[in-house]
C-alpha cells in the first residue's frame, strides 16, 4: 500500500495482490503526506466561492457530464474521514472515505479511469457499485492546490460500463479541473451571488413572506439531464427534502479504527525513540495477531552505473525518478544490498537476523522492498518456530543518482561519469507457526500500524 499512496503513479489499472484476491473491495489508504493535504482541504472547504460562484461550478459540472456522455458528474473534497460532494448531479452528499472511489482517485497521477467498477478487484463489492448509484464507468481528475496537494476530484460516472475512454475527454476534464481551482482561488466577490438570491433580497420584506407562502422554501435540487433545478416545498419544517443518501458504517462518530489509531499513536509517541517504538510496535502486532515473530528491517541498496558526461547535469546528485536520460545509464556492478534490523519481537529474533547475512536472506528482503504490495514467504529465521508469513514494504526512500567523485561547477569532464544509484526503505516481516498471515484483515492491520509508525519516526527525519 506504500507505493499506492504516494501519488506518483497512475492507478487506473493495478494488479490484485495475492492477499486481496476474491475480496472485491479495497479501502483507500491515506496519501503519503496526509497531514499537509488535510490542512489544505480544510482551507478550501470553507471557501465562500462554493456559494457565490455556484452557477459557474454547475456549468462546469454540466459540461463534464455532457462531454463524457455520462449520467452524473460532481466536484468532491476528501477530508480526513469523508468524501464531501460540494457540487454535482447526485443526491449523495457525502460518504465515508473507506468506500469512496474518489479516495482512490486522489492517489492516482493525472487521472483515474475505471471502465467497469463491477469487475475491478478494488470496487466490485463497494456499496456505491453494488447498490445505488450502481457506478460502472468512473473517470476522475485531481483538483490540485498551489502547494501541489490534491484536495479532491472532478469526476463523471455512469451506470453503464465502457470498453474504452477517450484520451481527449481526459484532457478536457483536466482543463475543467484547473478552471475549478481558478474559481476557488479567485478573490471573493459578493456581487457574484446568484441572480435569484439577489432578486429575492430586492422584494420588500412584507411581500417576501407572502411569496414564500405561495411558492415554498428552496429545499433542494432536482437534476434534469444536465441542469440543476431548484425544488420548493411548503411544509415549513426547515429541513431539506433531498433524499438522504449519506452513508455511514456505524452510528458512532469515532470508529473502532479511529480509537485504535489514537491509542497506538499515543503509545508509540510515549516510547520517544525510533528503536524502542519499533520494538513496541512488533510486540503489539505479534500479540494482536497471535504470531511467532515480527521484525522491522531497514534496507539500503547501492548500484554502480556510468554515463557519458553530456547526459548528466553539473550536480553531485539528482532524483532518479526525475532523471531524463535513464536509458543512457550503463550498469557497472550489480546492486549491493545492506540490511539492518531496527528491532523485533521476541527480542532474540534480532540476533538471529543479524547473524544471517546470506545472499538468499538479503535477496528475499530486497525482493520484498521492490515488490508493489509485499510477498508471502517461508521464514528463514533460525531457532524460531516460524512457518509462513509476509514481508511488507511500508516506506521507500526516493532513489538518487550520486556522483562517485564530487564535481565543482567549473570542472570540465570528458570521461564517463561513475554514479551510485542509492535507494532503500523499510519492511516489516510477520510470521506464525502455522498458516502465516493470510487474511486481508491481518494485512490491513499491519499496514495501518506501520503507517502510524512511519509518520511519527521515519517521515520526520527522511
Amino acid at each position: 500500500m506504500e507505493a499506492y499512496s504516494k501519488g506518483k503513479w497512475n492507478l487506473s489499472v493495478v494488479p490484485c495482490p495475492e492477499f486481496l484476491t476474491n475480496r472485491g473491495l479495497m479501502i483507500p489508504p491515506e496519501s503519503y503526506k496526509e497531514s499537509i493535504r488535510v490542512k489544505t482541504v480544510q482551507q478550501y472547504m470553507a471557501s465562500k466561492q462554493w456559494e457565490y460562484r455556484s452557477n459557474d461550478l454547475e456549468k462546469i459540472i454540466s459540461r463534464a457530464a455532457q462531454m463524457g456522455s455520462a449520467s452524473g458528474a460532481c466536484i468532491s473534497l476528501i477530508d480526513e474521514t469523508k468524501q464531501i460532494v460540494k457540487c454535482g448531479h447526485s443526491s449523495v452528499r457525502e460518504c465515508p472515505r473507506q468506500m469512496s472511489i474518489d479516495g482512490h482517485a486522489i492517489l492516482s497521477s493525472q487521472y483515474f479511469i475505471i471502465l467497469d467498477a463491477s469487475t475491478d478487484w478494488r470496487f466490485a463489492n463497494n456499496p456505491l457499485v453494488k447498490n445505488y448509484p450502481k457506478i460502472r464507468l468512473y473517470a476522475g481528475v485531481p483538483l490540485v492546490a498551489s502547494n501541489k496537494q490534491v484536495i479532491g476530484i472532478l469526476s463523471i460516472f455512469d451506470g453503464f460500463p465502457r470498453s474504452e475512454f477517450n484520451s481527449f475527454c481526459i484532457q478536457e476534464l483536466q482543463i475543467m479541473a484547473r478552471e475549478i481551482m481558478s474559481i476557488l482561488d479567485s478573490t471573493y466577490q459578493s456581487e457574484t451571488a446568484g441572480s435569484q438570491s439577489q432578486a429575492l433580497k430586492n422584494i420588500p420584506s412584507e411581500n417576501r413572506k407572502d411569496l414564500i407562502n405561495q411558492v415554498g422554501r428552496a429545499t433542494g435540487v432536482k437534476n434534469s439531464t444536465f441542469n440543476t433545478i431548484p425544488v420548493y416545498e411548503k411544509d415549513g419544517s426547515g429541513s431539506s427534502y433531498v433524499q438522504n443518501h449519506n452513508f455511514r458504517f456505524g452510528k458512532h462518530k469515532f470508529t473502532e479504527q479511529d480509537i485504535f489509531n489514537a491509542e497506538l499513536g499515543k503509545m508509540l509517541a510515549e516510547s520517544g525513540d525510533f528503536k524502542l517504538a519499533a520494538n513496541l510496535l512488533c510486540k503489539i502486532i505479534l500479540e494482536r495477531l497471535n504470531l511467532s515473530a515480527v521484525y522491522i528491517m531497514e534496507i539500503r541498496v547501492v548500484g554502480v552505473f556510468e554515463i557519458d558526461p553530456d547526459y548528466f547535469p553539473k550536480r553531485n546528485e539528482v532524483e532518479a525518478e526525475d532523471f531524463k536520460f535513464a536509458e543512457m545509464l550503463r550498469k557497472v556492478e550489480r546492486e549491493h544490498v545492506i540490511t539492518r534490523v531496527v528491532d523485533s519481537y521476541p527480542d532474540e529474533i534480532s540476533g538471529e537476523l543479524k547473524g544471517d547475512e546470506s545472499e538468499s536472506s538479503q535477496s528475499l528482503h530486497y525482493k520484498a522492498l521492490s515488490s508493489e504490495f509485499g510477498i508471502s514467504v517461508r521464514s528463514t529465521i533460525r531457532n524460531c518456530n516460524c512457518g509462513n508469513g509476509v514481508c511488507l514494504p511500508f516506506y521507500r526512500r526516493p532513489s538518487k543518482l550520486v556522483r562517485k567523485e564530487k564535481i565543482h561547477i567549473n570542472d570540465q569532464i570528458f570521461e564517463p561519469i561513475e554514479l551510485y544509484l542509492k535507494s532503500g526503505g523499510y519492511i516489516i516481516g510477520a510470521f506464525s507457526e502455522n498458516d502465516g498471515v493470510t487474511t486481508h484483515e491481518d494485512i490491513n492491520y499491519i499496514l495501518n500500524a506501520t503507517d502510524i509508525y512511519r509518520k511519527m519516526y521515519i517521515d520526520s527525519v527522511a
